[in-house]
């Protein structure tokens, strides 16, 4: 039998870790980018509580934002809304209400023009963020790639 060789890859589960750094790195930029670009429609939602009177101020004060963890890796979510239940500091738990309005009030809506003026705004930004930080993550992985294999 002419030719018969023998080969093993040496390494393949350094790779592996590297490729997971990555991915983690990836996962934390993704999630900054995109709360920084949620929060640009949220200060404009709470701008737009100003425009009607409301005593207290509760609905504008219990205006949150919430990441929501991913389904599937490179995907990334936010909501934004006011902020209910029993442990709220501020319950807006009729801002369904003063959004969509009832048989007896008009609506006024603040979150739906705050995401349909600003969303353009908000995508511009994470794309920035993400962009800067891309280049950073890049050196911080090849730095963890170091620490992978052994070296300073």
């Amino acid at each position: 039998m002419a030719g018969m060789f023998d080969m093993s890859v040496v390494g393949l589960e350094t790779i592996t870790d590297f490729i997971n750094v990555c991915e983690k790195n990836d996962a934390k930029l993704l999630r900054k980018a995109t709360l920084l670009g949620g929060r640009v429609i949220l200060k404009t939602a709470k701008s737009n509580c100003d425009k009607f009177k409301e005593p207290t101020g509760n609905l504008k004060k219990s205006l949150k934002m919430k990441a929501l963890n991913p389904k599937e890796k490179g995907q990334q979510s936010v909501v934004i809304g006011p902020e209910v239940g029993p442990k709220a500091k501020h319950n807006g738990w009729y801002g369904f209400f003063v959004e969509n309005g009832t048989s007896r009030s008009e609506p006024k809506a603040f979150l739906r023009p705050a995401f349909d003026e600003k969303q353009n705004e908000a995508t511009q930004k994470a794309a920035e963020v993400y962009a800067e930080g891309w280049g950073e993550n890049i050196i911080k992985d090849i730095e963890d790639l170091g620490d992978i294999l052994g070296g300073d």
